[in-house]
């Protein structure tokens, strides 16, 4: 008997972030973001109208590129035949990552294909009002933040990993 596993493209999971401020977590079906405080009990919900981004063919193709270290083009191709004979989310999902700033405001991180060169950010306020975005290089991971600033890992051309702090600015 075998089992064959693979990674369905574009599906949303669940994503959750805490610190001394609360717990943050996301669905990542849709920009919204529940914050529970110590107690559990539920403190804010903070969302977004916005629009997910519907899955289209080249995403598709874009996703398997970036996700494969096989370079076969004949591979890839059946790769995608596969996938497109699976059942896919007719969207992208939305957050894939949450993490509180110093100050309280929730930090989310929305989708990026493997390819995309930029992360981008959602931050909003501790009382859940949207303040604006931040964009990173897809390079810089941003592992905490406090006082427009963030601490984080930048990866160069070469896989060498150095932690960085970089002023921010909200778009």
């Amino acid at each position: 008997m075998e089992v064959t596993t693979f990674t369905v493209p574009f599906s949303p999971r669940s994503v959750a972030g805490g610190s001394y401020h609360g717990v943050a977590t996301t669905d990542g079906a849709a920009y919204g973001i529940r914050v529970f405080g110590e107690d559990g009990s539920l403190r804010l919900i903070a969302r977004l109208d916005d629009s997910l981004r519907p899955r289209t063919e080249p995403y598709l193709e874009r996703w398997v590129r970036g996700s494969l270290p096989e370079r076969d083009e004949r591979v890839i191709q059946d790769v995608i035949e596969r996938y497109r004979q699976s059942p896919l989310p007719d969207s992208l999902p939305a957050y894939t990552h949450l993490l509180f700033a110093e100050g309280g405001e929730v930090w989310a991180q929305r989708y990026r294909l493997p390819d995309e060169s930029m992360r981008r950010w959602d931050v909003f306020a501790a009382d859940g009002v949207y303040l604006g975005r931040v964009v990173v290089p897809a390079s810089f991971r941003i592992e905490e933040v406090g006082r427009g600033e963030a601490l984080g890992v930048a990866t160069d051309e070469l896989g060498v990993e150095r932690v960085q702090v970089r002023k921010l600015t909200l778009k």
